[in-house]
């Protein structure tokens, strides 16, 4: 209906009821204006709260009717009240978080990748600017170094021109000043050039030994976290010419982000992201991957630790894609092993982690399914929906090592399902990724995962029909796998398992020797301070015995002069107190 008149008494008896819905106060109020004709009496509507009125009023009304308030109870959301004269409703209580919320989830069924804490500003430099150290080129080399050395005191704690730096770090000193002289340090450090400073001042000695001091020696939490700044503010001001000197420092700065100090752990992960951020491409692989590997393999390590190198993972894979996916076959199982984490923080960054490496992946088939496939990682039970998400894709893609990376965890769940249902889509969805194997190396390190399982079926299974199934998905990763027959497959994969469990084995036996000498290093260590102790309680007692000793003797000696001036009949004058005389005659009864 295009007249207003003819289409407002259809509308308007309407209105009353649409307005007690939050929603429809949200979508349909800015139409009420084109709805209501400028001459028609304003209409009464009731919003959520009861005791605010809200009124629709023309433009030619003298006014409008004002809105009453009432502040809403202790605990409660807030209620919708109206902003201005446009009718924009605004919620107080919009922006907290109810009991019964939900988390976002990704469009194949899994959570959502959670924000980490939020990106520190850049570390600016305190009392000198770049022009300023420009002068310390032209004075003499040791003089400035000394400066350098100076910036380095202060940013680990300690005073200028005096107190012992890391070790015994001035109380007064802020963490405000300590980052100002970190920032100062790389100022002059990207002025004068990393390879001129930070070896001949010894920064880099400096910076290896707060991180990694343990024990008596530790370094305090003051001066840890100035060595931590002096890390960050190096990858952002000095950019590429610092990376060789801070990328080695990686496994430290992991370990100190479980540090009892939050000051110390918020700048260890802020190092961190620094760090990983100026690091090489090439520098990934072979440097950055291994110590994030070494951190997530060992049982020891602090959940904290963990946490933070799963993050890095995440910011890895939002930065270099393709190198993430190639890594995929060893990214896989290190960080599926943090999802039986017993802390709910370690798991979801370990799910986060999982979904942002795993969308790396250049598959285009497989991306659809991905996020089902890392819900199914995450809870078992969720196996059988990610297998049918599978089993409805095409594949025509070719099927690389990091592609079975992501699948061949499921498929091989699949294959140990009770239904024989399950079974059957987990050898459908083999066989069809194996025919577009192009090289047999890529599927090589998963055959033993697949090959024993596929066997057990065609063994096992009772229904014909499946069982020719999984005979079927058995053949074809053979002939991927370039074995000429079943047997030889599942020899070689025997054969392969055996090659990883000793490997296994032997890890294990050296993790056990390495804790049994650390243990052996613990004991002998605490021998010694016992032996310490021992020697430093029997000099004390010898020196309190001693002590005794002469204070018996002292009192001895007093009493001996008390008892001898009992006899002396000479005064303090030195005369006779019975004569008067210094020398008594025959008459005195003293002579």
């Amino acid at each position: 209906i295009e007249s207003r008149s003819q289409r407002l008494p259809l509308i308007v008896p309407i209105l009353p009821p649409l307005f007690r819905l939050p929603f429809c106060v949200c979508v349909y109020r800015p139409f009420v204006t084109a709805l209501v004709p400028h001459h028609h009496t304003p209409v009464t509507m009731t919003s959520i709260g009861s005791s605010t009125m809200h009124k629709v009023v023309s433009k030619n009304s003298k006014a409008p009717t004002p809105v009453r308030k009432k502040k809403p109870p202790m605990g409660s959301g807030g209620s919708m009240s109206r902003s201005g004269s446009g009718g924009a409703l605004s919620s107080m209580g919009a922006a907290k978080r109810t009991p019964g919320s939900r988390t976002p989830r990704t469009p194949g069924g899994g959570r959502a990748i959670e924000k980490p804490r939020g990106a520190a500003a850049p570390i600016q430099p305190a009392t000198i600017s770049a022009p300023e150290a420009a002068r310390l080129a032209m004075i003499p080399r040791e003089d400035a170094l000394d400066e350098i050395r100076a910036f380095v005191l202060v940013a680990s704690g300690g005073r200028p021109g005096g107190g012992a730096g890391m070790r015994a770090p001035h109380t007064a000193s802020t963490s405000k000043q300590r980052m100002g002289a970190a920032g100062d340090v790389a100022v002059c450090v990207a002025t004068l050039g990393p390879r001129a400073t930070l070896i001949p001042a010894g920064i880099s000695q400096k910076m290896g030994e707060a991180l990694r001091s343990t024990g008596r020696n530790a370094v305090p939490p003051p001066g840890r976290e100035g060595a931590l700044f002096i890390l960050r503010a190096l990858c952002e001001q000095c950019g590429a010419p610092a990376e060789p000197h801070v990328v080695p420092l990686l496994p430290s700065i992991l370990l100190e982000c479980g540090h009892g100090s939050g000051a110390v752990r918020d700048a260890a992960e802020d190092a961190a992201r620094a760090l990983v951020t100026l690091a090489h491409p090439r520098a990934i692989v072979p440097l950055i991957l291994p110590a994030l590997y070494r951190v997530l393999g060992r049982r020891e390590t602090d959940w904290r630790t963990k946490h933070a190198a799963l993050r890095l993972l995440v910011q890895l894979a939002a930065r270099e894609p393709a190198i993430i996916g190639r890594a995929l076959p060893k990214i896989v199982p290190s960080v599926s092993a943090q999802v039986w984490d017993t802390k709910q923080q370690v798991v979801r960054a370990a799910h986060d982690a999982l979904l942002a490496c795993c969308l790396c992946n250049n598959n285009t088939d497989v991306a659809p399914a991905v996020p089902a496939v890392v819900n199914a990682i995450m809870k078992p039970t969720e196996t059988v929906a990610a297998l049918e998400k599978l089993m409805g894709t095409t594949f025509v893609s070719a099927v690389d090592s990091s592609t079975l990376a992501v699948l061949c965890p499921i498929l091989s769940r699949g294959l140990k399902e009770k239904m024989a249902l399950n079974k059957r889509m987990a050898s459908i969805v083999i066989e069809n990724m194996s025919r577009l194997v192009n090289r047999p190396g890529d599927v090589a390190p998963f055959g033993p995962l697949l090959v024993p399982e596929l066997r057990r079926v065609v063994e096992n299974v009772q229904f014909e029909d499946m069982r020719d199934v999984a005979m079927g998905a058995l053949k074809t990763l053979t002939q991927a796998l370039g074995h000429a027959s079943v047997e030889a497959a599942v020899a070689a994969a025997m054969t392969q398992e055996a090659e990883e469990l000793a490997k296994e084995q032997a890890a294990i036996e050296a993790e056990r020797a390495e804790n049994d000498k650390i243990e052996e290093d613990r004991r002998v260590q605490e021998e010694e301070e016992k032996r310490q102790w021992k020697e430093a309680m029997d000099a004390q007692r010898e020196l309190d015995r001693l002590a005794e000793i002469e204070q018996k003797e002292k009192v001895e000696a007093e009493n001996l002069v008390k008892e001898l001036a009992k006899t002396y009949v000479k005064g303090k004058t030195g005369k006779c107190q019975g004569c008067g005389l210094k020398k008594c005659k025959k008459g005195c009864l003293f002579y």
